[in-house]
């Protein structure tokens, strides 16, 4: 990892029910073995997609018929057992390459642990008191992070202020009606007088981009 520019850690799992039961952490990578005691890596790698459309997935196989199953599920790389050494570190180094190509994410801490958020998949942050809600279509999650913080660290992005309490994410708009903001949810979220401005320079641009 460190050769292509990446810190983490990696987590090891015996079978696919023990990740599963760990809940929703939501890894950047998963290196799966097809082959597995019950439900099949590439049953694995479906539900990992029904939720994560994101990570990167890495297959171990000895049967190179299952090659074309994986890339239905949008997996990046295959490698066909008996593994080799070279083969195994050139497919990782290509995943910590294309990983740290993607930007548009941000890294938040609960008591849970660590939950990575790409910015698209986020519909609209509502600030309560010292900690902020993260709506996104994988459900909601609380973290103890200012809303100011977040809203440095989204700017030039989609993710604009409307309002002291929120942010939104244009893609995730319905309609705009007066100051009034229906998210894809349906959720109603006000644009106060000092965020007005700034909206509305940010939604133009963004339907004008849209229009090209």
């Amino acid at each position: 990892m460190e050769e292509a520019g990446i810190n983490g850690s990696c987590e090891v799992f015996s079978s696919a029910e023990e990740l599963l039961e760990k809940g929703n952490p939501f890894y950047d990578l998963y290196l799966l073995d097809i082959q597995l005691s019950q439900m099949t890596g590439m049953e694995l790698a479906e539900k990992i997609r029904e939720k994560d459309d994101h990570a990167v997935i890495l297959f171990a196989t000895n049967y190179k018929e299952m090659i074309r199953k994986a890339f239905q599920v949008s997996a990046l790389d295959y490698l066909v057992k008996p593994l080799d050494e070279v083969e195994v570190r050139q497919a990782l180094l290509r995943s910590f390459r294309y990983l740290s190509k993607k930007r548009n994410r941000i890294a938040l801490k609960n008591q849970s642990g660590v939950e990575i958020f790409y910015h698209e998949e986020i519909e609209y942050i509502e600030s309560e008191k010292r900690k902020v809600r993260i709506c996104s279509r994988r459900g909601s999650g609380e973290f103890y992070v200012r809303l100011n913080d977040l809203e440095h660290e989204f700017k030039g992005s989609l993710l604009v202020r409307v309002h002291a309490s929120f942010i939104i994410n244009l893609e995730k708009i319905r309609s705009v009606r007066k100051d009034t903001i229906t998210m894809e949810s349906g959720k109603e979220i006000p644009v106060t007088r000092k965020y007005k401005d700034q909206f509305n320079r940010a939604f133009q641009n963004y339907c004008l981009e849209m229009r090209r």
